[in-house]
């Protein structure tokens, strides 16, 4: 009887750790017009958690889901307000569309800035074998690989993404970004290469959309910002030169 007991108190303390992880989880990557909703969750308790389903939603519905998700993290550090995965992985990844945007128009609006969340999150290593890509996002239904990491604390976030078509014609795409809400820095290197029929050759109106080589690499203020870029389209160069954004100077009375 005493085992039992016991079994059962082991029972329900496990159930309300779980219950106090997911809670936590929820209410801290939700936000303004972000929901963030974990169902199956498993393996509170150990270094190595399950969740059948993470999906995050705005006001028009859910726009991200994870099926078969696995972390590898630091429980411990949740406490101490970081999330800190060593890797995440997920059987399937679909995004059906963008985020809409959220909040109250202001004198910031149309400012970009990354989201502050209440605790840091660190992502080492992010890995899907399957990531569907609703047609509202590029245009046309993608399905891909992708792995990454990224790092989201205090206002600066980075973020490092591989992904490589699956369907359709031959497409990889290599990105490592950063920003600093502080000051306003944003780093940028990307890479695109794409057989003929691609993506790139037909978001940019390219004629027979030939294939693609594009890359893109910046370093500096976001007001004003300059990246160097090439172009090559069937292994012949079309474009090198530069991109360069300004903020508009405000008006005088």
């Amino acid at each position: 009887m005493a085992i039992f007991i016991c079994a059962q108190a082991v029972g329900a303390a496990a159930q309300e750790d779980k219950g106090v992880i997911v809670n936590y989880l929820q209410d801290a990557l939700s936000g303004l017009g972000r929901d963030v909703q974990i169902e199956g969750f498993s393996g509170a308790l150990s270094a190595r958690a399950q969740m059948d389903r993470l999906t995050i939603a705005d006001d028009e519905g859910i726009w991200l889901t994870l099926d078969g998700a696995v972390l590898d993290w630091n429980r411990t550090a949740v406490l101490r307000g970081r999330v800190e995965i060593n890797e995440i992985s997920a059987e399937r990844i679909e995004l059906l569309r963008l985020p809409t945007a959220s909040g109250s128009p202001s004198a910031e609006a149309g400012v970009f800035s990354l989201p502050d969340l209440p605790v840091s999150l660190r992502i080492d290593a992010i890995t899907a074998p399957e990531v569907i890509l609703g047609a509202s996002v590029l245009g046309e239904p993608v399905v891909a690989s992708i792995s990454g990491a990224a790092m989201l604390a205090s206002g600066e976030g980075s973020a490092a993404l591989a992904i490589t078509r699956k369907q359709g014609p031959r497409g990889t795409f290599d990105l490592s970004a950063a920003f600093s809400n502080e000051t306003r820095v944003l780093a940028v290197d990307l890479s695109l290469d794409e057989a003929a029929g691609g993506l790139a050759a037909t978001l940019l109106g390219l004629p027979d959309t030939p294939a693609v080589q594009l890359t893109i690499a910046g370093d500096a203020p976001l007001d004003d910002f300059t990246a160097d870029i090439r172009l090559a389209s069937d292994g012949a160069e079309r474009l090198v030169g530069a991109i360069t954004t300004q903020t508009a100077p405000e008006a005088t009375p």
